[in-house]
């Protein structure tokens, strides 16, 4: 029966383009892969046995022959250009070579890389099959042909074929190590993880994590396993193959500028030292490199680990481990990209159940488009735009850091080509941390919301605490009487036993004729934070403003903190020297770089928007003040009272404010009295915040009931646990 026009199906036009894409485009888009890729592996094979396979099967060989194992040898030599080669050795333990020795034996050495292969095959499909079944994930024909070009695109095919490194062997531990995590095997997910890390120790920062998060069963069946491996190797090799084994581990810094290395290590290394293929932007010595990998990467390490959960769930376990991975990788002075296959368990299951979840796919697109540009980019054209004779590149005329000179071509194609995969590595690891830390953010706020708070019912407590100061006790008193009227609770004047006779004067005359100040001598002295303290055990309002007694803190802004905690219900409302429209007066130069600092670095440690973190400038809910633990004993204290809300999800603010330097007084915050907070700002971002045990000491329930009272054991209890 003919078919008529009507019951024909009807596409759109975007419909037909998909269409045409999956049938034509993608097609050949594989197949064009699939040669690019042979051709890396054919190169792989004709080299031999200059790759990195020569090389660890040459050592299992010099050690059937009774030789030092990493002794150089032909495979030694790799050959840049056809005029200049550099000496690689092999890096891996000798007890990794109980698994090259059948194939040390065999007499072809072109019968052993097929064996090689073979048996890296094998591992990847086994790994895969146990990657599917721990997920569920189900492989319909677009995610079979997903899979597929990104397997062919992906710039760590290329390089392990070009290497035939030992990545796939290695993936088998690292994926039953994440597979006994998720099912809660803890003891035997450490095991694993010792027998991988005997292999490549860069894999320590796993075993940093199990620390951080207190499994201990993990980290100690990780240390017994990989004690176990090297005590074998140091049976069968001897103890002078593991001392040749350590030399070479010490010449390998100089590798570091090879274009397949996607750490920070190699991207300081090209971007400051002499190198072959790229142009630097200046040359630093390598001490002081170092030394920026040390800060750079300690900083991004501690970020890391706090971005991290507690993996009681699968789906937790997934997203600790692909963030630590991964950073494993960045971290590594020799992060080369075929270790980040090692990611793959824990990756295809966050895409897994992202897939499954519309809500769940990530929305930054441009974010993930450089990503997938940045690993998609052959490692043969880093090199674009760099000179092409041979032979360091070093600029006679590089003038010095800071000068204000444009940055050349060739360097900058080095910034960003020359780096792309440490860009693309650095992308990656940038939108785990901000998941992690965004989803801790979230169940720390649902878990520490206080009750609303109406502003016709706030009763502010003004904590002060005095040392020398005089008229400008009387100043801010006086204004705050005035100007808060009904709303202003009391205010607590903490004052030093060691105080001028003319201080203790003032204070008393203000208490004497002021009936809201309450006076007090600090009974744990000496220290502001001491005094703080005091002071928050006996406030008696809802709302607690805490304002320093010399006058260096502009007064006006009280009534614009009042009002944005009104308006937006916050928990907490600092006064922002850094924001537009605050500033510093009289502040020393040297104090306002190290503040600035700080203010940038743990902005992104605690991963919050505030811009000053350090001021005592603030109004705070009572609920908080009286159920947190406040430990600071000087100075530090101002960066507690605003790092531990932070921490915990508290709704937070900030209005603009000017700092002038103090008329009356002098301060006693010393110089390095200013290196508390760092102290004080890594404690709380790595213990948490905990419980105060006076909860709702110094009140007077009958006459001032708390609106959340069993919010503050909410508050706190959450952050107890991280």
């Amino acid at each position: 029966m003919p078919t008529t026009a009507a019951e024909l199906p009807q596409y759109t036009g975007r419909e037909m383009m998909q269409g045409a894409f999956r049938r034509l485009v993608l097609p050949f888009a594989a197949f064009v892969l699939l040669l690019w890729n042979l051709c890396f592996l054919l190169n792989s094979w004709i080299l031999l046995p200059q790759n990195d396979f020569g090389r660890m099967l040459a050592s299992a060989s010099l050690f059937l022959e009774g030789k030092d194992m990493y002794a150089a040898t032909p495979a030694t030599a790799a050959w840049l250009e056809e005029d200049y080669s550099i000496a690689l050795y092999n890096m891996n333990p000798p007890h990794f070579h109980l698994l090259l020795l059948p194939l040390a034996l065999l007499s072809d050495l072109d019968e052993a890389f097929v064996l090689w292969w073979v048996l890296g095959g094998v591992c990847l499909l086994q790994c895969s099959r146990w990657i599917l079944a721990e997920t569920g994930l189900k492989l319909t024909a677009d995610l079979r042909r997903s899979a597929l070009l990104m397997l062919l695109a992906f710039c760590g095919t290329a390089a392990m074929l070009f290497t035939g490194q030992l990545t796939f062997l290695l993936l088998v531990p690292v994926t039953l190590m994440w597979r006994s995590a998720r099912r809660g095997h803890w003891g035997r997910s450490g095991a694993w993880l010792g027998l991988a890390l005997s292999v490549k120790p860069f894999l320590a920062v796993l075993l940093a994590y199990f620390l951080w998060r207190r499994r201990w069963r993990a980290a100690a069946s990780c240390l017994v396993a990989c004690a176990f491996c090297f005590a074998v190797g140091l049976l069968v090799f001897g103890g002078d193959n593991h001392v040749s084994w350590r030399g070479r581990l010490a010449i390998s810094e100089g590798w570091a500028w090879l274009p397949m290395n996607a750490s920070l290590m190699g991207m300081l290394t090209r971007l400051f030292t002499e190198s072959v293929w790229y142009t630097p932007l200046a040359i630093l010595p390598t001490g002081l490199v170092w030394l920026l990998w040390v800060g750079i990467g300690g900083a991004l390490a501690v970020l890391t680990l706090a971005a991290t959960g507690r993996g009681d769930t699968p789906a937790g376990v997934d997203q600790d481990f692909c963030l630590v991975l991964l950073a494993s990788v960045l971290f590594c002075p020799l992060g080369w990209v075929y270790y980040l296959w090692l990611a793959l368990p824990p990756l295809v299951a966050l895409l897994a159940r992202g897939w499954a979840d519309p809500a769940r796919r990530p929305r930054r697109r441009w974010l993930w488009a450089v990503m997938l540009l940045a690993f998609i980019w052959p490692p043969t054209m880093t090199r674009l735009l760099q000179p092409e004779a041979i032979g360091p590149r070093r600029s006679a005329d590089l003038p010095p850091i800071g000068a204000g000179w444009p940055v050349p071509l060739e360097a900058a194609a080095t910034v960003v080509l020359g780096n792309v995969y440490c860009w693309g590595l650095l992308a990656l690891w940038a939108r785990l941390v901000g998941s992690g830390l965004a989803l801790k953010h979230h169940e720390c706020a649902a878990a520490a919301a206080l009750a609303p708070l109406d502003p016709a019912d706030y009763r502010v407590s003004v904590v002060m605490p005095v040392y020398s100061e005089t008229d400008t006790v009387l100043e801010i008193a006086t204004w705050l009487t005035r100007e808060l009227g009904p709303r202003l609770e009391e205010i607590i004047i903490v004052q030093s036993p060691r105080s001028s006779e003319r201080s203790r004067t003032v204070c008393q005359d203000l208490a004497a004729v002021n009936c809201r100040v309450r006076l007090q001598v600090q009974q744990n002295n000496p220290g502001l934070g001491r005094a703080v303290r005091q002071g928050f055990a006996q406030v008696r309002g809802n709302v607690v403003l805490t304002i320093d007694s010399d006058g260096e803190m502009a007064i006006e802004t009280v009534p614009r903190l009042l009002a944005e905690m009104a308006q937006g219900g916050h928990g907490l409302v600092i006064a922002s020297r850094w924001l537009r429209g605050g500033g510093f007066t009289g502040y020393s130069p040297m104090k306002y770089y190290l503040n600035w600092c700080f203010q940038q670095l743990f902005r992104c440690l605690f991963w919050t928007r505030l811009h000053d973190l350090t001021y005592g400038f603030k109004v705070i809910r009572a609920e908080l003040v009286r159920g947190l633990d406040w430990e600071g004993t000087l100075h530090e204290i101002a960066c507690e009272t605003t790092l531990k809300p932070v921490r915990l999800g508290v709704s937070v603010a900030e209005v603009p404010s000017r700092w002038t330097a103090r008329t009356q007084g002098a301060s006693k915050n010393t110089f390095w009295r200013n290196f508390r907070y760092v102290r004080t700002a890594l404690t709380i971002l790595v213990r948490g915040v905990g419980l105060s045990e006076r909860q709702g000491s110094g009140t007077t329930d009958e006459e001032h009931p708390s609106q959340a009272d069993v919010v503050t054991l909410g508050v706190a209890e959450p952050a107890a646990t991280t």
